[in-house]
């Protein structure tokens, strides 16, 4: 009994942390939005987006390094 209430504790500080670090995130990404583009219309999103942008190759059998 002693075990469960002892990880109950932790679950419930885990979420609390959890909870925590989710508004951080938050307030950092709201810190990095351009301020100048973000809400006029000649900002090109495609662009941000194209598929020459991004690695997507899946690696598989790769020798392990020694």
């Amino acid at each position: 009994m002693n075990e469960i209430s002892a990880l109950k504790k932790k679950g419930a500080q885990l979420l609390e942390e959890n909870k925590h670090m989710k508004m951080m995130v938050k307030m950092q990404e709201a810190m990095r939005v351009p301020r100048n583009n973000h809400l006029s219309g000649d900002y090109d999103h495609s662009s941000a987006y194209s598929s020459s942008n991004f690695d997507t190759s899946l690696k598989l059998g790769l020798p392990f390094p020694q």
